[in-house]
């Protein structure tokens, strides 16, 4: 699978990927749907634990729509303990 990576901002981590592919029985219409909020993201997706939109270039929280280049604030714990927080 191909992709484009974003360019990180200054003090971001380095750039990476998730290789994984979730198999969905619904509508693409439904399925965005479901996408598009991110902040309920930790609801469904399994160690996510916090997620939340921002805006480009900005560090505080925004609800606008999801966009190609949108970026988020997520973080993952890990039953053993520690946390990633991106």
């Amino acid at each position: 699978m191909t992709h484009d990576h974003v360019t990180p901002l200054a003090g971001e981590s380095a750039l990476f990927h998730f290789d994984e592919r979730w198999i969905v029985d619904a509508g693409i219409e439904s399925v965005w749907a479901v996408l598009e909020r991110v902040d309920q993201w930790p609801e469904w997706w399994p160690g996510l634990t916090a997620a939340e939109r921002v805006g480009v270039g900005h560090d505080e929280a925004v609800d606008i729509s999801v966009t190609p280049g949108s970026r988020a604030r997520l973080l993952v714990r890990a039953p053993i303990g520690w946390s990633l927080r991106f």
